[in-house]
């Protein structure tokens, strides 16, 4: 593995790597600004079309930042990070009710992470956190590779800039699964390019028991009809279920705890970005004959129609009309925007398994009853940026046009999660 991966730049990987976590620091730092929140929270509802006739962003009052840690190891308690800790430290449990519990969650990470001491919370923490960092500088260079591999340094250089820039990375470096998993996938990835199979097959297991969609990667194997290494990369699978159903007597009971998160409005959701994704598709096929004017105007009206599809996705009754997206969902409606548009118009760029990959996950990730947490989970779909890094090469002013934007948006986001201004400005 190593004499292939000293290819990899690795002096500008870790330079990429500590700029955008320094981006993450100055947004850490400055969620404890009142003014700065304010700020943040005001842009918020201004790119999302979203006034604040209840006024209350003024209302907003610096005591309710002090009430919330400011240090990387509390910001890791918000979200999933919270079972997961609780994950690794008392194990799994369940108490009947069809409520988000750990056994909600897949084992691995927590797991790991116990390995620190299960009465030790700093040390559970911090050993999660610098895991979760030295996962994401490994991902980069590993992406670097592969992309380099198909499209050049040039492209492949770009592809690991937007991946750290991109402003969900931050949760690459909190108490999440997101580095592992994309970690795992990498290395899966990275061995397949190296036919080296059965280490493939072997290191699909802890991304299976990382997150479901780690199953995914054993299509790779449909694809060269190698049945014995799709069988071994399955059967990772089946580990959490026999678990469940040996300790709760029920061998579905994640599967069951999911439908919290499903329902009528999932299947209308995917089949209305489908339906987008379908339409930037024919647009890709005729792209060489279109005239530059006409792909420019393609490109504006498309998220305008999405916007007018907004009102058909009614995910939630909070907003005013209820039947736009609620405001505290739009981060993860526009990380799924971009991940279907990005896919439908850019995905003849790639190799079939990777294209594979992107399509299963874009569609898992649109499953769903709520966009709250998508933001996340386009964060592993590396191939994306990859597209869109191919999309990009021949326009150098619109390339560091989304560095500068994406930047901006990593610093600004990164205030509202961490001060809690998310949740206040809604």
């Amino acid at each position: 593995m190593t004499d292939s991966l000293k290819t990899v730049p690795w002096p500008k990987i870790t330079l990429l790597f500590v700029v955008s976590r320094v981006l993450i620091g100055i947004g850490i730092i400055l969620s404890s600004n009142k003014f700065a929140v304010e700020m943040a929270m005001k842009l918020f509802r201004w790119v999302f079309f979203a006034p604040d006739p209840e006024g209350r962003i003024a209302a907003y009052h610096p005591l309710f930042l002090h009430s919330h840690a400011q240090s990387l190891q509390d910001i890791s308690r918000y979200w999933d990070g919270f079972w997961y800790l609780r994950l690794a430290q008392h194990g799994y449990t369940f108490n009947g009710a069809i409520t988000h519990q750990t056994v909600a969650h897949y084992p691995f990470f927590s797991l790991v992470c116990s390995w620190a001491g299960h009465a030790n919370t700093s040390a559970i923490l911090w050993t999660g956190i610098i895991l979760n960092n030295l996962c994401f500088l490994a991902s980069l260079g590993l992406l670097f590779w592969i992309v380099k591999k198909y499209a050049g340094e040039t492209i492949a250089l770009s592809a690991a800039i937007l991946l750290a820039l991109y402003p969900g990375s931050l949760y690459f470096s909190l108490f999440l699964t997101e580095s592992f998993y994309l970690f795992f996938c990498l290395a899966f990835f990275y061995l397949l390019e190296q036919k080296r199979y059965w280490l493939a097959a072997l290191i699909s297991w802890p991304a299976s028991l990382t997150r479901y969609s780690g199953l995914f990667l054993s299509v790779n194997f449909l694809n060269k009809k190698n049945w014995p290494l799709f069988l071994l990369a399955v059967a990772a699978v089946a580990i959490y279920p026999l678990y469940l159903g040996a300790t709760f007597h029920e061998p579905l009971l994640y599967v069951k705890l999911q439908t919290i998160y499903r329902g009528a409005g999932s299947f209308i959701k995917l089949g209305l970005f489908f339906t987008v994704c379908m339409i930037c598709v024919g647009i890709s096929w005729v792209w060489p004959r279109l005239k530059a004017k006409v792909i420019w105007t393609l490109l504006i009206l498309i998220p305008l129609v999405i916007y007018l599809i907004m009102s058909f996705l009614a995910v939630s009754g909070k907003s005013a009309p209820p039947s736009v997206i609620p405001v505290h969902e739009m981060p993860g409606f526009v990380a799924s925007l971009f991940a279907v548009i990005v896919f439908g118009l850019l995905q003849h760029k790639l190799p079939i398994n990777y294209k594979i990959f992107a399509a299963l996950h874009v569609a898992a990730i649109l499953y769903a009853q709520t966009f709250i947490c998508n933001q996340r989970y386009v964060a592993v779909i590396f191939p994306l940026f990859w597209m869109l890094a191919c999309g990009l090469v021949e326009h150098g002013k619109l390339k560091w046009l989304c560095y500068g934007l994406s930047s901006l948006a990593l610093v600004g986001l990164t205030i509202l999660f961490v001060s809690m201004g998310w949740l206040f400005v809604f």
